[in-house]
This record gives structure tokens, C-alpha cells and sequence, in this order.
């Protein structure tokens, strides 16, 4: 058994326990070679993520064209044009700027991309995303009515080795903000959270996407 199939049973096996459907695993595919991410894609793997806009488009386009890229680093406004092009999914829109301008790109392209807002759950210094309501809803409200941009949920990169009350406050804030994009129109929402070390908190708190890297593939270039 590999380590990408060991790794897929044990959050199958973990989201069984906790009586939920299993999370769409991501493959963080981030400096790991071209070989390895076929051998997992053998395996039934076809979602990546990749963390900067280069690597992205240069696997993207020597990578089977079944898979679906995700884009999960942050956004810089001069690598936007390549997100565009090669993403289907982009887990880190945190800015009007940005959004405005993945629209027009997209708009050249005639092209739609699935989009998460990323939300600073914890107000970390270290960390990227929204940390003011009122700024998470306007961003919402402009992606909900965009032509090119579906909005399909959050993403959140908090500390989630805590205990079960802070846990169940984490959980609590989650349900707020899936609720405020319900209330703007947004059904199902998607939630990316949680990687090797702490899926099975991420999916305690509501995560239907989980990021792992090594612990798939191995140890990075």
C-alpha cells in the first residue's frame, strides 16, 4: 500500500467515524516532482495544489488534462494573469484588488473559476485573509454576482490543535461565516481546512477539503 493510499483510507476511515461524508482530499503538489504526482494520479488522485502561480502552470500543462488545479497560496496582483489561465479553483481570494482583476483576466480568457475567500480566523500576523466581517461580506457580495467568479466558500489556515471548547468556538465562527454566504445566496458552502496533522479536527469543525502534501508524497524536492 502506498503512503497516498494508506493516507485516503485513514481520512475515508476518519470521516466514517465521525458519521460525514469524506472531505475532497487536495494533493499539495508544491515542489514535488512530476513523477511522484503521476504516480498518485495512477492512484485515482486528480486533485493538485499548488502554492505558487509558476510551478502551477508548468505542471498544469505536463499534468493529464483531467486533473483540477487548485491555487492556494497567496495571490500576488503580477501572477494573477497565470492563476487565470491554469486554476480551476482559487482557495485565497482575500481582496476587492485581486478579485477585480482575476474577473477581467478571466473575462479575456472566457473562462469561469471556482473561489473561496480566505478568512485570518485567528488575526495571525504571519497569515493572509480577511479579518473584518464587514470586509468578508462586501468581498462575497461582489464575487457572488460575478459573470466569471463562482463563489463556492472559505478557506482558513487556523492553529487546530486546541481543546474541545475552543474547538467548538472554532466550529461555531465557521457556521457563522458559511451562514453569511448563505444569507447572500451562496448554497453548499465548501470549507478548506485542515491538513495531514489535523484532519480529523478540520473535519470536526466542518471541512469538506483537506490539503495534504507530504504525507502523500513524500518529502519535497
Amino acid at each position: 500500500m502506498t503512503a497516498f493510499e494508506q493516507f485516503h483510507g485513514d481520512l475515508v476511515n476518519a470521516a466514517s467515524d465521525q458519521g460525514k461524508l469524506p472531505p475532497l482530499l487536495i494533493a499539495v503538489s508544491k515542489k514535488q516532482s512530476l513523477e511522484k504526482m503521476r504516480l498518485v494520479y495512477e492512484k485515482g488522485q486528480l486533485h493538485f495544489g499548488e502554492n505558487y502561480a509558476q510551478e502551477l502552470a508548468e505542471k498544469a500543462n505536463k499534468m493529464p488534462e483531467n486533473c483540477f488545479w487548485h491555487f492556494i497560496g497567496p495571490v500576488q496582483s503580477n501572477k494573477i494573469k497565470i492563476i487565470a489561465q491554469h486554476a480551476d479553483w482559487i482557495h485565497s481570494l482575500s481582496n476587492l484588488k485581486h478579485a477585480q482583476k482575476l474577473e477581467t483576466e478571466l473575462h479575456k480568457l472566457d473562462k469561469s473559476i471556482n473561489a473561496l475567500i480566505q478568512i485570518n480566523i485567528d488575526s495571525e500576523e504571519s497569515k493572509f485573509g480577511i479579518t473584518k466581517e464587514e470586509d468578508f461580506i462586501e468581498l462575497a457580495e461582489k464575487l457572488f454576482f460575478s459573470s466569471k467568479i463562482n463563489l463556492k466558500g472559505i478557506m482558513m489556515l487556523p492553529r487546530l490543535h486546541k481543546s474541545e471548547s475552543e474547538l467548538k468556538l472554532l466550529g461555531a465562527e465557521i457556521k457563522r461565516y458559511a451562514a453569511l454566504l448563505k444569507s447572500i445566496g451562496c448554497e453548499n458552502c465548501e470549507i478548506s481546512l485542515g491538513t495531514s496533522s489535523d484532519f480529523r479536527e478540520a473535519l470536526q469543525v466542518g471541512s469538506t477539503m483537506i490539503r495534504v502534501g507530504e504525507k502523500i508524497f513524500g518529502k519535497r524536492i
